[in-house]
C-alpha cells in the first residue's frame, strides 16, 4: 500500500486520498498489505529516519523526500477508519490487538527519544531536512500515541536506569538546543513548538517533573549530544 501511494506520480493529497480509499475498500487486498504498509511507514519515517546517515546512498531504506508528509496526511488523517478497516480484515479486535495495534501506538513516549536523535543529525542531511517532526499535524499525532496505556508505558521504563537516562538526555537536548546558533531552520521552528507542548500539555507526572527538573538544572546529563 505505502509503495503504491509513494510511486504514484501525483502529489495531490485529494487524488491520493481517493486512491487510498479505493484500495482500502477493495475485496482484493490482503490484511498483510495494509498492516505492512502502515508498519513500514512508521518504522522508516520515525525510527530509522533519525539515523546518523548523511547521504541517501548510505541510507538502506526507501527515501521518500517531501512525499513522506503527503503520505502521512493521506494514511493518518483518519486513524479510526484505518484501524476499523484493518480490524475487519483480520477478523475482530483480538486479532487486531495481536497484529496491528502496536503500529498505531508504537511510539508513544519514544517520540521524544527520536526527536533527540533528529537534533544530532547534520542539518544539511536529507533525512534531517525531511523529518516528519517538523510538521504540526505530525507532532499532534505523536501526542495521541501517548494516550493508550500511557502511565504503564512510561512508568515501567523508569525502573531501567539506562531507559531513564535516555529520557533525561532527550529532554536535556530539547531544552538546551541552541536555536540562535541553529538559525531559521525546520528544527528551530519545531523545537519552539515542542517546548511549548512540554510546558503546557498534560503528561504522566514523572515525565512532566523530569522536564521541569531539566529546565531548572536539577538533572546532570553525561554526554547529551552523543549518540
Amino acid at each position: 500500500m505505502k509503495m503504491f501511494l509513494w510511486l504514484h506520480p501525483s502529489d495531490d493529497i485529494e487524488v491520493l486520498k481517493g486512491l487510498y480509499k479505493t484500495y482500502m475498500e477493495s475485496d482484493l487486498i490482503h490484511e498483510l498489505d495494509v498492516i505492512k504498509g502502515y508498519g513500514s511507514f512508521v518504522d522508516n519515517e520515525f525510527l530509522r529516519a533519525a539515523s546518523s546517515k548523511k547521504t541517501i546512498e548510505e541510507y538502506l531504506f526507501p527515501f521518500m523526500g517531501t512525499k513522506n508528509i503527503i503520505l502521512f496526511r493521506v494514511m493518518f488523517e483518519d486513524v479510526e477508519y484505518a484501524e476499523g478497516r484493518i480490524r475487519s480484515l483480520v477478523g475482530g479486535q483480538e486479532n487486531f490487538d495481536k497484529k496491528a495495534r502496536e503500529i498505531f501506538e508504537l511510539l508513544g513516549y519514544q517520540n521524544f527519544l527520536r526527536m533527540r536523535l533528529w537534533l544530532l543529525q547534520d542539518i544539511k542531511s536529507p533525512l534531517c531536512l525531511n523529518s516528519l517532526y517538523q510538521y504540526d499535524d505530525v507532532l499532534e499525532w505523536c501526542l495521541t500515541t501517548l494516550t493508550p496505556n500511557k502511565e504503564k508505558e512510561f512508568s515501567e521504563g523508569l525502573h531501567t536506569p539506562e531507559y531513564l537516562k535516555s529520557f533525561q538526555r532527550a529532554l536535556y537536548c530539547l531544552h538546551h538546543f541552541d536555536t540562535e546558533k541553529e538559525g531559521d531552520t525546520c528544527r528551530t521552528s519545531a523545537i519552539h513548538k515542542i517546548r511549548k507542548i512540554l510546558d503546557e500539555r498534560t503528561f504522566v507526572p514523572e515525565f512532566k517533573q523530569m522536564w521541569e527538573d531539566v529546565k531548572a538544572g536539577k538533572i546532570e546529563v553525561k554526554d547529551p549530544w552523543k549518540r
